[in-house]
């Protein structure tokens, strides 16, 4: 790991020590699998487990892109900005169905039940907790993109029901801050 800068150094060690930090990795996932790419410098790792817990989002997430664990990216920025995706696209997963190629960068979202009222025009019946949930996945998605772009990657969004598509492309179109793909991939 001599290749990383000092910033990508304190980030891989917040993210292996910091015990409040539910997105723990290890030193082993990191010396073992984790690689620098030639172009950007970015740090790349393909986990073997999804992080979080959520037994039907990790599903979806390896339906979609038939990998079975998350990805982490830090850049070379100075801020060693970093992000973990659902998981990057293998040549099993469906999302090659909908043309996206193996090495694309995958979110997934599932559930997303206040998003069907933001789609029917129900905003005034969200609770504090659904903006918050519709705002903190806004901020994730963006962030996701931006790290995926430092990085010269390319990344997708992906959605497990009709309703959550639909109402989150509303949403994108209005905000204009995603850049991104966006699917719709139900799971069979």
């Amino acid at each position: 790991m001599d290749q990383l800068n000092t910033a990508q150094q304190r980030r891989l060690k917040e993210l292996i020590h910091n015990k409040n930090n539910p997105e723990r990795i290890t030193e082993q996932e990191v010396f073992t699998k984790g690689q620098v790419d030639s172009e950007m410098k970015c740090f790349n790792l393909e986990l073997a487990r999804h992080l979080g817990g959520n037994k039907k989002h990790n599903q979806y997430a390896e339906f979609v892109t038939g990998a079975k664990g998350d990805y982490l990216i830090i850049t070379r920025t100075p801020q060693a900005s970093y992000a973990f995706y659902d998981g990057e696209v293998k040549d099993s997963g469906e999302a090659v169905n909908y043309n996206e190629p193996p090495g694309r960068m995958a979110e997934v979202k599932t559930g997303g039940k206040c998003w069907t009222k933001v789609l029917n025009d129900q905003l005034d019946q969200l609770s504090d907790n659904e903006w918050n949930e519709i705002i903190q996945t806004l901020r994730e998605l963006n962030y996701q993109i931006n790290v995926a772009i430092a990085c010269k990657r390319q990344s997708f969004i992906s959605f497990s029901t009709q309703e959550y598509a639909e109402a989150a492309q509303e949403v994108f179109a209005k905000k204009a801050e995603l850049p991104g793909v966006v699917h719709l991939i139900e799971p069979t």
